[in-house]
């Protein structure tokens, strides 16, 4: 998966978590060591994204401010170059069967094509 995949995994794991998604203590187990996992991951992009606004960013009094408006294109390259990495993470995914039970808490979800993309199965446990 990419950086971006990652980043948009975290925001529905969240969503999932705060919509309460009815769902059995084996799955919330398994979402909750995958979100553990991605936010782990989360955390070295944002790292890496710091560093990017730091290089091309803007000081005022010593404060950086910005991404300085002369660097904007170079930023916007780096940040997709880094959005597009591939990276490994391990995920436990859940049953599609269980989480059909949950269908009206889980619409709406941000980037729930994600979640059935990288954490749903068909397969039969």
């Amino acid at each position: 998966m990419t950086n971006a995949e990652v980043t948009g995994l975290v925001d529905v794991l969240n969503d999932v978590t705060k919509k309460n998604v009815s769902l059995s203590a084996k799955s919330w187990y398994g979402l909750t060591k995958s979100r553990k996992s991605l936010i782990d991951e989360a955390k070295n992009i944002e790292d890496a994204r710091l560093k990017l606004v730091e290089k091309y960013g803007k000081k005022e009094k010593g404060v950086l401010v910005g991404v300085d408006e002369k660097h904007q294109d170079s930023f916007r390259d780096d940040y997709m170059e880094l959005m597009g990495i591939e990276t490994e993470v391990t995920l436990h995914k859940i049953s599609i069967d269980e989480l059909s039970k949950s269908e009206e808490s889980i619409q709406g979800l941000t980037n729930i094509f994600l979640m059935f993309e990288y954490l749903v199965t068909d397969e039969v446990k």
